[in-house]
C-alpha cells in the first residue's frame, strides 16, 4: 500500500471516528477528529505516487 493510500485510509478513518464522536454528543472531539481526518485526505491529494509532496507544477 503507497504512502498516499495511507494518508487518505487513514484521513477516512478518522473522519468516521469524527461522526462516531457527533454522534455521542462529544462535539469537540469531533471538530478535532474533522481537522485531522480533512488534513490526512488533503495531503493524499497532493501526494504523488511515491508519498512525496508536491505543490504548484509539480502536482500530477
Amino acid at each position: 500500500m503507497s504512502s498516499k493510500q495511507m494518508y487518505r485510509l487513514a484521513g477516512i478513518l478518522f473522519l468516521v471516528a469524527a461522526l462516531a464522536f457527533f454522534v455521542t454528543g462529544q462535539t469537540a472531539l469531533g471538530a478535532a477528529f474533522i481537522a485531522i481526518g480533512g488534513s490526512f485526505v488533503a495531503i493524499s491529494s497532493t501526494a504523488n505516487e511515491n508519498g512525496e509532496i508536491c505543490e504548484g507544477e509539480d502536482r500530477p
